[in-house]
């Protein structure tokens, strides 16, 4: 039977390039940034007050403290919270940094945490009423980054069957009432402008194709082209639901490695709808082999 509490991520089948080795473990931007945010932790916890200078408010930042715009990731004093931010940010930064790449990623992280930063900043002088900002430690741009997995495959699954976009909607949700409650308008906007930006820039890179109702806006020399997409063999389904691969101009290897992914995405599927437990001993070898050879393939 099924777990009630079984969730399914996909984020390695598409494993990127790490930038370094230490021995078999593999260190990629997800994994750099949150070693950084345990760090923090760490040494919060040594010296507390010398963190004071981090967290982002747009208000200090017009007051002169412009390295706020970029610092306030680093911002995370000990505690379960800033604990849970962490796993939240490196499970769902995986599967981001494994679909557009590490360069990429490291790309929409700096982007979400300076450019809504900026954006409040004009705002709130501009502004005559409160809608000032402050930002603190990884929560928010791990917020961006489910944002960008919930667009890129909002059917999955979750935790007792609830699909992902609905996860992402109740999350918001609470998020919103809790800021609507306390009157931190600025904040709302803060933070809807931190998930706007990671939304728009993962659709102009080409990816998040099931949520057409965010404006595509391609960005110059990074977008998937679509001379690439188009040699990408189509998918069919065979009677049994079994993954083929149609003809095409390319060649044998990538005709293989094609078909490889395109029998991975059937098997992943399937434990998005039944779980890991939901396979059959011959379906659960043929995932790992497939996960290896893919693997093996980058």
């Amino acid at each position: 039977m099924t777990s009630k509490w079984q969730f399914s991520s996909n984020g390695w089948r598409n494993a990127s390039n790490p930038w370094f080795r230490l021995g078999t473990f593999e260190v990629t931007t997800t994994v750099l940034v949150t070693a950084i945010g345990v760090a923090t932790m760490f040494l919060h916890a040594a010296n507390p007050t010398a963190f004071n200078a981090f967290y982002f408010s747009s208000t200090k930042v017009r007051h002169g403290d412009i390295w706020r715009i970029v610092s306030w990731p680093l911002y995370n004093p000990p505690s379960f919270q800033s604990a849970l931010n962490l796993v939240f940010f490196f499970i769902f930064g995986r599967e981001i940094e494994g679909l557009v790449g590490r360069n990429r990623f490291l790309g929409l992280l700096a982007t979400v945490v300076i450019l809504p930063s900026v954006a409040m900043v004009f705002i709130s002088a501009l502004s005559d009423y409160r809608l000032g900002a402050t930002g603190v430690g990884l929560r928010l741009v791990g917020f961006a980054v489910f944002a960008a997995s919930v667009a890129e495959r909002p059917q999955s699954r979750t935790f007792f069957g609830i699909q992902l976009w609905v996860l992402g909607a109740i999350f918001l949700g609470i998020d919103v009432l809790q800021l609507l409650s306390i009157r931190e308008f600025g904040q709302i906007l803060f933070e809807l402008l931190i998930i706007a930006t990671a939304l728009f820039i993962v659709r102009g890179w080409g990816f998040a194709d099931n949520v057409d109702f965010i404006p595509r806006i391609p960005i110059p020399g990074r977008s998937v082209s679509t001379s690439t997409k188009t040699k990408r063999p189509k998918r069919v389904w065979g009677a049994k639901g079994t993954a083929t691969v149609t003809t095409g101009p390319w060649t044998n290897a990538e005709s293989s490695r094609w078909a490889d992914q395109a029998q991975l995405d059937s098997l992943l599927d399937k434990v998005g709808e039944v779980g890991l437990a939901g396979l059959t001993p011959a379906e659960r070898q043929q995932l790992d082999d497939l996960s290896r050879r893919m693997r093996g393939n980058q």
